[in-house]
C-alpha cells in the first residue's frame, strides 16, 4: 500500500515538474512561437550562397524572424518546366516570416505595417554573419545610390519586399568595376613607351652625357689658364684697386662729388625735357631759332679755379 502511494506522490511531482517546465518554456518563447507572422518573399538575383532554410531574418541587428524556404521563381509561378525561363533571369525566390515583437499586435497590422515600410523603401539583402559563418537576411533602407526595386511580371503569392545587393555583391561588383578600369588602359602601350624613355635615358648617359662632361672639363680647364694668366690677374687687380677707390670717394663725400652728382642730376633733366619736347614736336630740333645773343655789357662768366685747373 505504501509503495502505491509512494508511486502515486512520484507521478504528481513529475507532472507538476513538466508542467512548470512547459510553462517556462511557453513564458520564454512564447512571444516568439505564439506571435503573429507575417509570410513575406523577395528575389535575389544571381544567388544565395550561405543563405539556409532556418537563417535568421534581422531588422538593423534584432532578429524579427526566419528564413522558411529557397526556390525559384520560375517553379513557383511557372511550373518545373519554366525553371530556366528568361523571363524569371537568374532570381533565386527567399521566403520568410516576420514576427511581431508585440503579443499585441495582430497579423492584419503587422501586413500593413510591412507594406508600409515597403512604400517607404525598405529592402531585403543577404549578409555575412561573419567571415567564417553563414548568411542571414537583413532588412532595412539601404540608402542612396541603390538600384531601384525589381518589379516582377507576375503577382507573388506572398507580401513582396523588393532586395537590394548584398554586401558581399557590392564588394564583387566594385572590385569588376576598378579591374574594368584598369583594363580600359592601355598597359602594354605604356609600358611600351616607359620602356623605350628608358633606354633613350640610356643612351644619353652613355653618349651625349659622356661628353657633355668631357665639355664642362674642358672649359672649366681653359678657364683656369685664362685667369692663371698674370696679364689677367693684373687687370682684375686695377679693377678692384678702381672700385675701391669710387667706393672711397663716393663715401668721403666731398664738395667736388657733390657737385658732380649735382651737375648729372640737371644734365638728366635736361635731357627728359628735352626729349619730352621732341615727343610733342620733333621738328622742333630743326625750325626752332637760335636763342639771343648776350648783349655786349654782358661779358663772359669768368672760368673759375676749377676749370683752369688752379
Amino acid at each position: 500500500m505504501n509503495t502505491y502511494r509512494d508511486a502515486w506522490k512520484a507521478g504528481i511531482m513529475v507532472l507538476v515538474g513538466a508542467g512548470a517546465g512547459v510553462g517556462f518554456f511557453a513564458y520564454l518563447a512564447g512571444p516568439m512561437y505564439f506571435a503573429a507572422k507575417v509570410d513575406a518573399e523577395t528575389y535575389i538575383p544571381g544567388g544565395v550562397t550561405g543563405l539556409a532554410v532556418g537563417s535568421n531574418v534581422a531588422l538593423r541587428g534584432v532578429n524579427v524572424g526566419r528564413v522558411t524556404d529557397l526556390t525559384f521563381p520560375g517553379i513557383q509561378y511557372g511550373g518545373p518546366q519554366a525553371l530556366f525561363d528568361k523571363r524569371y533571369g537568374d532570381l533565386v525566390t527567399v521566403v520568410f516570416e516576420v514576427s511581431a515583437e508585440s503579443p499585441d499586435q495582430s497579423e492584419e497590422d503587422l501586413r500593413a505595417l510591412l507594406a508600409e515600410a515597403v512604400k517607404e523603401g525598405i529592402r531585403a539583402r543577404t549578409k555575412m554573419a561573419g567571415i567564417t559563418g553563414g548568411s542571414f537576411l537583413e532588412l532595412g533602407n539601404p540608402g542612396p545610390g541603390t538600384p531601384p526595386a525589381f518589379v516582377p511580371s507576375w503577382t507573388p503569392g506572398r507580401l513582396y519586399i523588393p532586395s537590394a545587393p548584398g554586401v558581399l555583391d557590392e564588394m564583387i561588383s566594385d572590385i569588376q568595376s576598378v579591374l574594368r578600369k584598369l583594363a580600359a588602359f592601355d598597359l602594354e602601350g605604356i609600358s611600351t613607351k616607359l620602356n623605350t624613355l628608358l633606354a633613350d635615358a640610356d643612351s644619353f648617359v652613355e653618349q651625349d652625357g659622356k661628353a657633355l662632361v668631357s665639355s664642362l672639363k674642358d672649359n672649366s680647364a681653359a678657364l683656369q689658364v685664362i685667369l692663371k694668366d698674370p696679364e689677367i690677374q693684373r687687370a682684375i687687380r686695377e679693377v678692384a684697386d678702381a672700385a675701391d677707390g669710387i667706393h672711397h670717394l663716393v663715401k668721403s663725400n666731398s664738395p667736388a662729388v657733390r657737385e658732380l652728382l649735382q651737375s648729372l642730376g640737371e644734365t638728366i633733366e635736361n635731357l627728359e625735357a628735352l626729349s619730352a619736347k621732341l615727343r610733342q614736336d620733333p621738328s622742333a630740333i630743326i625750325f626752332t631759332a637760335p636763342p639771343p645773343k648776350l648783349p655786349p655789357s654782358q661779358p663772359d662768366p669768368a672760368p673759375s679755379a676749377h676749370d683752369t685747373g688752379h
